[in-house]
């Protein structure tokens, strides 16, 4: 029905159907003055009952006939393409020329005088598994458009098989054989296809994305265009493999095999050699490495400075040392990822960016201040905090092992507590700070200045102390002072020329 009608005339068409003396859907249709060549597309018809009706040449694209009665109906050439037919009832049916593209037909019932074409019919024995060997009945098969979505293939032989255009969402084909098969545009999405051979296979176009593809074997397979987003591709083997123009954004390259003929973008192969071989590529400045899986990766003590990780995973990573100064980690996962040592000094990260409370705070140190801070019982082993601004802060009892300060500004800040063991401090200014109890075994204060500085209960044992000033300092006792001049510590009027390397 083209034109639209009045409330009059749709009135009078509920009344005309109402009184008809038949209750089958193409003669409703024509009381109606609907057409069944357009007018049923993306029609609800579920659970009605259109046994033995003519329905010749109708087009049912996306009509939801789930539990319906279809029976002795005639459909031949009806377009039923994307239509859900799940736990309708197709017995004695014509459905011959009929377009099943992608239809649903998990649960239907047909029997033996149901007249459905033969690609059609194989479709419905393998989604409901009305067959026993799948390795010898598939074979260079007819599936192209298929709805075979979430149904189980391990093991099939899909070899030469036509599955371009085929709808295997969440399918498993684990150890499935796949060689030399036609798989252009179909939708993989979410496959198991751990272990599968997939050789000389043809995937261009194809969805793959969160494809289990671990261990498959996917030498000289065509997969231009494909897109892989967050597939696994552990261990697999991609020797001679065209992967151009593939969208490769988050896929596990570990253990991927390839050769000088992989055809691969210059970006994923870098990714794929920073999985693979990390140790050899630790400059990786300016870079672009937006949506790269390298979790797990270790990227310790590498230069990620300027490089756009945005979109990257980078969950248990490995970024110990590592210099992220200027890196763009907007909407980048960094959960677990190990940022000891890491400069995240002008690193831009949004609402979107995952990273542990304790980075974050870190992340908040070196870039905002700590003026807004709450930092008592915090925990910032091992965080660079090079020259940060930490004056006046409230660091009792915070744990600060290992940390790098050298250079920061703690002038008046609350220390009191604090664990400084093995922490850097050269160059310090803790000029009035409170540092009452504090524990700075190991910890480097060399050129520190701790004048009118609080050390009363300060350990100090092992630390290095050359040249750091004390002058005004108080709470030591004079063996303590007696100690520490004759480590290198001044208690003098002037502060010595400071070198901070």
């Amino acid at each position: 029905m083209s034109q639209s009608i009045t409330p009059k005339e749709l009135g009078r068409m509920f009344q005309a159907i109402e009184n008809a003396p038949t209750g089958k859907l193409s003669e409703l249709a024509k009381i109606a003055g609907l057409d069944l060549a357009e007018d049923y597309i993306g029609a609800d018809l579920s659970d009605d009952d259109i046994s033995g009706d003519n329905l010749t040449n109708a087009n049912f694209s996306h009509v939801n006939f789930s539990n319906t009665n279809l029976s002795d109906a005639n459909l031949t050439g009806v377009n039923l393409s994307n239509a859900n037919l799940s736990g309708a009832n197709l017995s004695n049916a014509n459905l011959s020329g009929a377009n099943l593209s992608n239809a649903n037909l998990r649960g239907s019932k047909i029997n033996e005088r149901t007249e459905i074409d033969s690609k059609w019919h194989l479709v419905w024995k393998i989604v409901n598994q009305q067959f026993i060997d799948i390795e010898e009945d598939l074979s260079k098969a007819d599936l192209t458009s298929a709805n075979l979505s979430s149904v189980n293939l391990s093991r099939a032989n899909l070899i030469g098989a036509n599955l371009s255009g085929a709808n295997l969402r969440n399918t498993t084909l684990t150890n499935a054989r796949l060689v030399d098969a036609d798989l252009s545009a179909a939708n993989l999405n979410g496959v198991s296809l751990w272990n599968g051979n997939l050789s000389n296979a043809k995937l261009l176009n194809a969805d793959l994305s969160d494809a289990y593809l671990s261990c498959s074997n996917l030498s000289n397979a065509d997969l231009s265009g494909a897109i892989l987003q967050n597939a696994n591709l552990s261990g697999a083997n991609l020797r001679n493999a065209n992967l151009r123009d593939a969208n490769l954004s988050g896929v596990n390259f570990r253990g991927v095999r390839i050769n000088e003929a992989t055809e691969l973008d210059s970006k994923w192969h870098l990714v794929w050699k920073i999985v693979n071989q990390p140790f050899a590529f630790r400059y990786l400045k300016g870079r672009n490495l937006t949506d790269a899986n390298l979790s797990y990766v270790d990227l310790s003590h590498a230069n990620l400075s300027y490089v756009d990780l945005s979109h990257a995973n980078l969950s248990y990573a490995d970024l110990k040392g590592g210099n992220l100064r200027s890196a763009d980690l907007r909407s980048a996962d960094l959960r677990s990822a190990d940022l000891r040592g890491a400069d995240l000094r002008n690193v831009i990260l949004d609402e979107n960016t995952k990273i542990n409370a304790k980075w974050l705070t870190v992340w908040k140190i070196v870039n905002q201040g700590a003026s807004d801070l709450n930092l008592r019982w915090a925990d910032l082993k091992g965080a660079y905090l090079r020259g940060a601004d930490l004056m006046g802060a409230d660091l009792r009892s915070a744990d600060l092992r290992g940390a790098d300060l050298m250079g920061a500004d703690l002038r008046s800040a609350d220390l009191r507590g604090a664990d400084l063991r093995g922490t850097n401090l050269k160059g310090i200014s803790l000029r009035c700070a409170d540092l009452r109890k504090a524990t700075l075994n190991d910890s480097n204060l060399e050129y520190a200045d701790l004048r009118d500085a609080i050390l009363s209960g300060i350990i100090l044992s092992g630390a290095i102390v050359t040249n750091a000033l004390l002058r005004g300092s108080t709470g030591l006792t004079n063996d303590v002072k007696h100690n520490l001049k004759n480590k290198g510590a001044v208690f003098g009027d002037s502060l010595p020329y400071i070198r901070v390397a």
